[in-house]
């Protein structure tokens, strides 16, 4: 959509919004990959649960111990994707903020 407006103080808005709203596809983006993890975890943990639950003779020590490894490196992921999310996040409502309230209509 063409900017309408060649007011500054519009620009600047305008500019500040695109801005914020690229980031913000990048936050969303960021937290697929945090599901993704999450999701692979899971199906990893099911399918750990019914071999326990079908009995220990039908799976080694090895193949136990490698998925309790496996999972634990996922989780690992999946909390620093969390982790970087969270900031990604907690940094557009800080810039949507600050777009908002500096852009307040202060006439009276």
């Amino acid at each position: 959509m063409p900017d309408r407006s060649d007011h500054k103080d519009i620009q600047v808005i305008l500019h500040d919004i695109h801005n914020g709203g690229t980031n913000y596809i990048a936050s969303v983006s960021g937290s697929f990959k945090t599901a993704e993890s999450g999701f692979t975890f899971a199906k990893r943990a099911q399918e750990l649960c019914v071999a326990l639950a079908s009995g220990r003779e039908q799976y080694s020590d090895d193949f136990i111990h490698e998925s309790i490894t496996e999972m634990r490196e996922i989780a690992q992921k999946a909390h620093t994707d969390a982790e970087t999310t969270r900031e990604l996040f907690d940094a557009n409502r800080r810039e949507f903020t600050t777009v908002r309230h500096g852009h307040i209509d202060k006439s009276p």
